[in-house]
């Protein structure tokens, strides 16, 4: 079945990146494997969620990290069952795929779910409603129109009357989104003057520096929908909304005005470079400083309060964003050989009543309670090597079948496991927690081997040793825990790896300088 929906360019803008190699995906990987792999995860499992967030707080994990349900939970309550129930499965996703009946065990490797082959229809819908819930309309100049005059000063009024006269701001930024490419301005007239509704040539550069609308994508069609002459729309751009503008720094397409004054002194001028296209709203305007003052205090009253202090809907939960990697230019901190060690911010998690107020560009140095550097060593992503060969394990006694091999031990571990694990399930993942009585400080590794000992397990991302959670689906995880005591051990195991009713083990290795020197085992029963 194929599906048309009108009007669904932030659903299209979601889908298409997590597949692009060119964006945020490895090449070949497609939307069977991203759903096979989330399916498997607990959502936002790695990030702080608040229990008082306005969308996600009923399902906040009482752990602080995380949801308690999984991504099929919450499909299957948004959407249709037609859409995720069915007693087929696809085997061999793709253009020769079938549909077969699903079996009553595990899924084979070539095969996958309606909910799984629907995934990026859900994804794409799911962000798309999200973000059409993010209206920010409680703006001073919001309250102002409806009859509020005591919502903007008098500052403020003056410059909405150069915005809309002298300054002929509105000719461009018009309607409630305050700008002519808004979906419906588009909808009543596709073309203006022959080139495409919603974009302008301002003169910030020279079209032959930033052709714009003029290019073409990368299958090297044109950007431009209006089929206009050839030059006719270089060096044109979307012409942005304006609600929270003071928010956005910097400005234009190549963010060369640092501050809403030096955007105004911009249009004041009549822009930077001359083009036979620039729009002819684009000259000198003689604004006087007054005016030049009430404008920008126009333009900042445009700002929704919620959006400035993160509150409902703006809430969210907490954001870890990769932000280079210390060092210089010749060289840069590693956490394995050939791998750079990322460093991060962190965008703390916001519930329903807000928090700290936004931090406007230029955000350096960063405010206390938004955007924070990760103190050195709290955070650290682990790469997945190849698995490593299980420790030798002692000699069967006759006639001991495979199930019968004795564990791998090492005398005089650095660490004991004497508690029985806790096992906790959801539909696809397995979630062990123990505690490791450490004797002493050091290296310590962690690590999954099936009941026999034979094969290595997969961590899944979300898993957890002492302070060190890991970012990526690895086979080991390692943590230097500084000082004796207890450590937590919190391991994310897929179901699929595991065989109902059996033991697998959990080996935690004393590392030295050349390998393992000493390791304990743990057994736990697989759900």
């Amino acid at each position: 079945m194929r599906l048309e929906i009108p009007n669904a360019s932030l659903a299209s803008q979601a889908v298409g990146p997590m597949t692009n190699a060119g964006i945020m995906s490895f090449a070949g990987r497609g939307w069977k494997d991203i759903a096979v792999k989330l399916t498997s995860l607990r959502p936002l499992g790695e990030q702080a969620v608040s229990p008082s967030d306005s969308v996600l707080g009923p399902y906040a994990d009482p752990s602080g990290k995380g949801l308690s349900v999984s991504y099929a939970d919450l499909i299957e309550r948004a959407f249709a069952t037609r859409w995720w129930r069915s007693n087929l499965v696809v085997k061999d996703p793709g253009a020769n795929q079938t549909f077969v009946p699903a079996p009553s065990g595990q899924l084979p490797a070539n095969e996958i779910t309606q909910l799984q082959a629907n995934f990026s229809l859900f994804w794409g819908l799911a962000v798309q409603l999200y973000e059409a819930s993010l209206v920010s309309d409680q703006t001073p100049v919001d309250r102002f129109l409806s009859g509020d005059h005591s919502a903007l000063t008098k500052q403020a009024v003056d410059g909405m009357g150069v915005f809309t006269g002298k300054g002929q701001c509105s000719t461009c930024h018009a309607g409630p989104e305050l700008t002519n490419a808004a979906t419906a301005a588009v909808a009543q007239s596709p073309l203006t003057d022959g080139t495409d509704t919603g974009f302008a040539n301002l003169g910030v550069r020279a079209p032959s520096e930033d052709v714009g609308l003029g290019g073409t994508d990368v299958n090297g069609n044109p950007l431009s929908m209006a089929g206009a002459p050839a030059g006719a729309v270089d060096g044109m751009f979307k012409i942005p909304g304006l609600r929270n503008v003071a928010l956005t720094a910097p400005y234009f397409h190549n963010g060369s005005a640092g501050t809403l004054r030096q955007v105004v002194e911009f249009y004041n001028r009549g822009g930077n470079v001359d083009a036979p296209n620039k729009a002819n709203e684009i000259k000198p305007l003689s604004l006087n400083e007054q005016e030049k003052q009430d404008l920008v205090a126009f333009l900042e009253a445009l700002t929704d309060p919620r959006v400035l202090l993160q509150q409902a809907p703006f809430d969210h939960p907490e954001l870890l964003i990769p932000h280079g990697a210390s060092g210089d230019t010749t060289s840069v901190a590693t956490s394995a050989p050939g791998v750079a060690a990322d460093e991060y911010l962190e965008l703390p998690a916001v519930g329903a009543g807000g928090a700290t107020r936004i931090q406007p560009f230029p955000n350096n140095p960063f405010l206390p309670g938004f955007l924070q550097a990760l103190p050195a060593g709290s955070f650290q992503p682990v790469t997945a090597p190849a698995p490593a060969a299980p420790a030798p394990a002692a000699p069967a006694p006759a006639g001991a079948g495979p199930a019968d091999t004795p564990a791998p031990t090492v005398s005089a571990p650095a660490t004991t496991l004497k508690v029985t694990p806790k096992v906790r399930r959801t539909r696809s993942v397995a979630t062990v927690t123990a505690s490791l009585n450490v004797r002493q400080g050091g290296r310590l590794r962690v690590r999954a081997l099936d009941g026999r000992g034979r094969r290595q397990l997969v961590l899944l991302a979300g898993s957890r040793l002492g302070k060190i959670v890991s970012r990526h689906d690895a086979y080991t995880i390692t943590a230097r825990i500084a000082r004796a005591g207890k450590v937590t051990v919190r391991l994310r195991i897929a179901r699929s790896q595991l065989a109902h009713g059996r033991t697998f083990r959990i080996l935690v290795d004393t590392m030295g300088r050349r390998g393992a020197v000493a390791t304990a085992r743990l057994d736990a029963v697989a759900p």
